[in-house]
């Protein structure tokens, strides 16, 4: 029996689907190493626009931290990347 029509157009959700909230320690450094990620293929054509990923790379790891503060790797990444920031700036 051939499937019913109904079954096969079904609608598409529109947008994109938000990620959902990153909850352990591999989560948020997993979150913010995308953000890292998307600010290096933005660093040489829109510094701005890198500057906007890196602090959000920032933002990840100072909230994984409020959740996690005996992490060692959010402690460093945030310290790395707030280091690399401050350097890119002279």
């Amino acid at each position: 029996m051939p499937p019913r029509k109904k079954d096969v157009l079904k609608p598409k959700p529109k947008g994109k689907l938000k990620a959902p909230e990153p909850q352990s320690e591999n989560d948020f450094l997993e979150a913010a190493d995308e953000h890292e990620q998307a600010a290096g293929k933005w660093r040489a054509g829109d510094a701005a626009k890198a500057t906007r990923f890196f602090n959000r790379a920032i933002d990840a790891y100072t909230e994984g931290l409020k959740r996690h503060p005996q992490s060692f790797d959010l402690a460093y990444n945030k310290f790395v990347r707030r280091t690399a920031r401050s350097c890119d700036r002279d």
